[in-house]
């Protein structure tokens, strides 16, 4: 949770691993995020699976750009790797791995 960049961001799963862990982060500001660090609980590709920012949902939508990430080794946020994430405002991402 950043309260200064009106950000939250969590990791949830069940038994954890690919196909299982994903990696929520919500914007509640008005400004797009680019560059922004998050941590993650495993190394490699994190693929975009929801985007509510996308104007397929609603053409008044910003549809910023928000792309998959890798996840390389450095400790952020209580896990091993970290990533960098793009957001739009107001907007959430999911997150996860296919392997």
């Amino acid at each position: 949770m950043n309260d200064k960049e009106k950000v939250i961001a969590f990791h949830r799963w069940n038994n954890g691993g690919p196909r299982d862990d994903v990696i929520v982060m919500v914007n509640m500001a008005n400004r797009p995020l680019d560059g922004y660090k998050i941590g993650f609980p495993r190394a490699g590709k994190w693929e975009v699976r929801f985007n509510s920012d996308w104007s397929g949902y609603d053409p008044s939508f910003s549809n910023h750009h928000a792309k998959d990430v890798v996840a390389k080794r450095g400790k952020k946020d209580g896990m091993p790797f970290s990533g960098i994430i793009g957001i739009g405002p107001y907007s959430a991402i999911i997150l996860s791995q296919d392997s």
